[in-house]
């Protein structure tokens, strides 16, 4: 079966906003991807591409990682991995309280947000 990348550019909010992860179109073809995309971009050539080198040059990426409860699922690989990448300076918040994701989002401009475990509901 062929990948499928189904890419819809536009800046209309009401198309943004639809179910389209629910469409059956994806079903049919369980290797197809839908993204969505503002009509204007700008293309980056593989020129300013290399090695560990992003378009953002030398500059390092601030990532929040939480780790929520890990009941069932091994997070360990995940901390592991994201250790291991260049040119990132990783936050590790494990199992916060409200309070303390709060805290932590608002302490500095964030470039990732990433987020592995279960959540729970807080009241």
């Amino acid at each position: 079966m062929r990948t499928i990348r189904f890419l819809i550019r536009t800046d209309d909010l009401s198309l943004q906003k639809l179910p389209w992860h629910e469409w059956d179109f994806l079903e049919r073809y369980p290797k197809a991807e839908v993204a969505l995309s503002a009509p204007e971009y700008e293309a980056i050539h593989s020129s300013k591409i290399h090695s560990n080198k992003t378009v953002l040059g030398n500059k390092t990426v601030k990532v929040l990682a939480i780790l929520g409860n890990s009941e069932g699922i091994d997070l360990e690989g995940n901390r592991q991995i994201l250790e291991q990448l260049p040119n990132a300076e990783i936050d590790f918040l494990v199992e916060p309280h409200r309070q303390q994701l709060s805290d932590r989002l608002w302490k500095a401009a964030w470039d990732i947000l990433f987020f592995a475990g279960h959540s729970t509901a807080i009241n």
